[in-house]
């Protein structure tokens, strides 16, 4: 999904540095069970954090992010992944999202050895 995609946006989505990457789709994501394309996966999630971190609207973006709608697997917003911004709105169980608190573990770590 893209920013593009919702509708009626508002006016800090022309601010945001994900509307320049020619790659919209980088802020989606979903579990893989074949390793190499997982390690590929994580590499994309890493990119789009990258975006995330020095954003200028990232607090407007993580707001939208943890409107209901907006609570669901496999989309990034405001830097954070749909299983963290569900787990600041205290909205739903955790139980379900098994998969994607592995990804999130993995991106993190390749973070950290990264030093970002």
């Amino acid at each position: 999904m893209s920013i593009d995609s919702v509708k009626h946006a508002p006016a800090w989505h022309e601010k945001a540095l994900c509307q320049a990457h020619p790659d919209p789709d980088l802020w989606s994501y979903k579990s893989w069970k074949d390793s190499e394309e997982q390690r590929y996966q994580v590499l994309r999630l890493v990119e789009a954090l990258e975006y995330c971190k020095d954003c200028p609207v990232r607090n407007e973006c993580l707001q939208q992010g943890l409107e209901k709608e907006n609570l669901v697997p496999g989309i990034i917003w405001g830097g954070l992944f749909s299983l963290e911004r569900i787990k600041m709105a205290k909205n739903k169980s955790l139980h379900s999202y098994k998969n994607e608190r592995l990804l999130i573990r993995k991106v993190k770590k390749l973070l950290n050895k990264s030093g970002l």
